[in-house]
């Protein structure tokens, strides 16, 4: 069963919430549709691990008169 408070519908295999660890149903099994508790904390550790190829490929004045544009 869907593990949103008071839904009812069955899980399928696509409703495991990778932040949580809980099952939902497909209407509830995006982290945004559930209100996932650990969502925030979630995308901040994605964004510090992948920091150093945001910046890489971060679009600047610098990097533009470099090429040549």
């Amino acid at each position: 069963m869907c593990s949103f408070p008071g839904c009812k519908r069955k899980v399928f295999v696509a409703g495991y919430c990778n932040v949580c660890q809980s099952k939902y149903c497909k209407q509830h099994r995006l982290p945004e549709k559930h209100n996932c508790s650990g969502l925030n904390q979630y995308k901040e550790q994605l964004r510090s691990k992948h920091q150093a190829t945001l910046k890489e490929h971060q679009c600047i004045n610098s990097k533009i008169d470099d090429i040549g544009l």
